[in-house]
């Protein structure tokens, strides 16, 4: 009879020697290093299926891995085109409501002016074009209040230019103010949109 010996443990095993074995024969007359050697043989096939399930979790591990990798990427990408949605959004309401407020007059053209020449690279020699109708507006402000602010600067209708913007004429080149143009840039500020 072919005696079996079975082994249960709770930690896999990294090594195993076999102690204490007689070169004489069992009870049932079979040899010490049959058994030594099935026992052996048993040990190298845990071994072997332990290496196996190890190799199978590494897989699964790099896969998970992987897999959250593609995911943080795929979220970041979301935020950025959400991003660049929401400021797409927020430039089309203001530009609605800017032109509401255009069109019924509620801007400030001494304001956007004043904007305007910061911008500019010399106050020498400055022509500021307007809509007519803002240059009419203008001329009004300046007759009521201190002109002090605009002296050296000549003002001139063209009707090329829409109302609430304005273009500054200098020796050293051209200025704009049109709402389209700011509104641009607000949209790039919010979301890097193009």
């Amino acid at each position: 009879m072919v005696q079996t010996l079975s082994i249960s443990l709770q930690k896999p095993i990294s090594a195993a020697v076999l102690t204490g074995a007689s070169s004489g024969g069992g009870e049932d007359g079979s040899s010490q290093p049959e058994i030594l050697q099935q026992a052996e043989a048993m040990v190298a096939s845990k071994m072997q299926e332990i290496e196996e399930l190890k190799q199978n979790l590494m897989q699964v591990i790099s896969a998970v891995q992987d897999g959250a990798s593609k995911l943080k990427h795929q979220q970041q990408q979301s935020i950025m085109e959400n991003q660049q949605q929401i400021g797409l959004l927020a430039v089309g309401i203001a530009k609605k409501i800017l032109a509401k407020e255009i069109e019924e007059g509620r801007y400030d053209i001494k304001a956007i002016i004043e904007t305007t020449l910061q911008a500019a690279p010399s106050r020498e020699k400055v022509t500021v074009k307007l809509n007519p109708v803002d240059y009419a507006g203008l001329n009004e402000i300046l007759n009521s209040e201190d002109k002090s602010s605009f002296e050296n600067i000549t003002f001139a209708p063209d009707e090329l230019i829409q109302p609430g913007q304005c273009v500054l004429e200098t020796p050293k080149g051209i200025v704009e103010y049109f709402m389209d143009d700011q509104l641009q840039r607000i949209a790039q500020a919010l979301g890097g949109v193009n």
